[in-house]
């Protein structure tokens, strides 16, 4: 049967990139209504509940369990663009695991991001346990001046055996996008975030599956 939004072509060929390289980027995953209400969504909860936000540093907040307080997200996590690819990398029994909201603001102390990692299971022993997939939504532009998600490419299959400590910070692929990109990734796969100089605040929902 074909998917509702895209062909068995195109379903294919995105399971396709994503095995290969351990992550995946659509653009327009959501319209810019969607982008604009769900921006309005992040404002809202943040006003209303500033216990359920965490400030990891100056430049990083986090919302972290927002969906006890409302349904304003459950619109991201149920995409059906989203699932319809998600069907096609882990099957038909798909397991929503877990959502944040997080925040980058514009920040002189570009040293203060955690370096590469994998998610789930920081142990690198146990690295072969980890097996989800992790769905990244821009609501807002992210160009090469602003903080980014970066991806070190097949870190979750061919270069399984690579260290994260053994990474070199300027290695990876920066993922760039306008607002309603969706990214998927591997948790296996090494990956971490790129503060740069001048960036405006990125705002990202992220979801996990299994």
């Amino acid at each position: 049967m074909n998917s509702r939004f895209f062909s068995d072509q195109q379903l294919d060929q995105f399971a396709r990139e994503f095995d290969e390289r351990g992550f995946l980027k659509l653009e327009a995953a959501l319209s810019k209504d969607q982008v604009a209400g769900f921006n309005a969504a992040v404002d809202r909860h943040r006003l209303a509940f500033p216990d359920r936000w965490v400030e990891l540093s100056d430049s990083f907040c986090e919302g972290t369990n927002v969906l006890p307080d409302t349904a304003d997200f459950d619109e991201a996590i149920e995409n059906p663009r989203v699932l319809d690819i998600l069907r096609r990398i882990i099957g038909e029994e798909i397991t929503f695991e877990e959502f944040a909201i997080m925040l980058r603001e514009p920040t002189a102390n570009l040293d203060e991001v955690k370096g590469w990692h994998r998610d789930i299971v920081r142990d690198y022993d146990r690295r072969m346990e980890i097996d989800a997939v992790s769905v990244m939504v821009y609501l807002s532009d992210v160009t090469q001046r602003d903080h980014c998600f970066s991806i070190v490419p097949e870190t979750h299959n061919r270069l399984v055996d690579l260290d994260p400590l053994e990474v070199p910070l300027d290695a990876g692929v920066d993922v760039l996008g306008p607002a309603g990109t969706a990214v998927f990734f591997h948790a296996r796969a090494i990956h971490g975030g790129r503060l740069k100089p001048g960036s405006s605040q990125r705002r990202t929902l992220q979801s996990y599956y299994s």
